[in-house]
C-alpha cells in the first residue's frame, strides 16, 4: 500500500544516510570535541518525526534497534496537527484520514486506539460555486451526474491495472509507456476521464498543479488501495483525534529518544 512504500523509502533513506556518515572521513566528527554528556549514542537516527519518521523509529524499535528521533517542532506529528477546544472537542488538521488496509488497522489497534470508517463518496459533487483561483473568478460549472463518474471511476481503474508494478514501487519497463510520460490532464482527456477529475481534486488535495503532473506519479498516488478507499470509504480515529497515534508512538519510543523543538 501507499502507507508501505512511503516508510520503507524512508527507512532505506534514513539506513543509507547513516552509512554515509559513517564511511564518509569528510562527515565524521570527533567527540572529543564535546561534552560527554551531550553524545547521545544509538543505532539509528531517525530526522523528522512526521508519518514516515515516526513509523521508522517504531518499526526500527520493533526489531531490536536503538533509535533517536530528531523532530523540529514540539511534538512529533509532522503534518497532522489537532486542536482540542476546551470543550474536548478535537478538530483535526493535515492529515485526516487513511487507506481502509490491515497495514493501517494494524497500527492503530498496536497502540489500541479505535478506528471507525467514513461513509463512502467519489461523487466529486456538493453544494458550492466553482471559482478559477488563477483569476478569482466564478465559473460556470456543470458536475457531471453519478452514472457519469462511476463509469469514469471504473475506467480509470481499468487504466491503472495496466500498470501492476506501479502499486509497489517504481520498477518500470523501458521504454515507460508514453501515456506515463502525458501530463495528467491529457491523461485523462485522451480516454475520456474528465468525469472523474472532481474526485481526484478532492482526493489528491496538494498535489499542483495537478493536470500537468505526469500520469506515472498520479498513478503511483492515485493507486488501487485509494480507489478501493474511495469507493468504500477511508478510515478516521473514532475520536477524530490524529495526534493519538502520535502521542502513543513517542510513548513507546520512551521520551529520551525522542528530542522535539531540536
Amino acid at each position: 500500500m501507499r502507507f508501505n512504500n512511503l516508510f520503507a523509502l524512508t527507512l532505506g533513506a534514513g539506513l543509507c544516510l547513516a552509512t554515509l556518515v559513517s564511511s564518509n572521513p569528510a562527515a565524521s566528527l570527533d567527540i572529543d570535541d564535546y561534552d560527554p554528556a551531550d553524545v547521545i549514542y544509538r543505532d539509528v537516527a531517525v530526522i523528522g518525526g512526521g508519518s514516515a519518521g515516526t513509523y521508522t523509529a517504531v518499526h526500527l524499535k520493533d526489531h531490536g534497534k536503538s533509535v533517536i528521533l530528531v523532530e523540529k517542532k514540539e511534538k512529533l506529528g509532522g503534518h497532522a496537527e489537532t486542536y482540542v477546544a476546551p470543550n474536548g472537542y478535537a478538530i483535526t488538521i493535515g492529515v485526516i484520514v487513511w487507506g481502509n488496509t490491515k497495514f493501517v488497522h494494524d497500527y492503530f489497534g498496536r497502540f489500541n486506539i479505535t478506528l471507525k470508517q467514513l461513509p463512502s463518496d467519489h461523487s466529486g459533487a456538493g453544494v458550492g460555486q466553482y471559482a478559477d483561483f488563477t483569476t478569482g473568478k466564478r465559473v460556470n460549472h456543470t458536475v457531471p451526474s453519478d452514472a457519469e463518474q462511476a463509469a469514469a471511476f471504473e475506467a480509470y481503474r481499468k487504466q491503472l491495472a495496466k500498470y501492476p508494478s506501479l502499486q509497489d514501487g517504481f520498477r518500470m519497463n523501458y521504454p515507460v509507456a508514453e501515456d506515463l510520460l502525458l501530463p495528467f490532464g491529457e491523461f485523462m482527456k485522451k480516454y475520456k476521464l474528465e468525469a472523474f477529475l472532481s474526485t481526484v481534486f478532492i482526493i489528491n488535495q496538494g498535489y499542483s498543479p495537478l493536470l500537468e503532473i505526469p500520469t506515472l506519479y498520479m498513478f503511483k498516488y492515485l493507486n488501487d488501495i485509494q480507489l478501493d478507499s474511495t469507493a468504500n470509504g477511508y478510515l478516521i480515529t473514532e475520536a477524530r483525534d490524529t495526534y493519538l497515534l502520535y502521542e502513543a508512538a513517542g510513548k513507546y519510543l520512551d521520551p529520551s529518544n525522542v528530542l522535539t523543538s531540536s
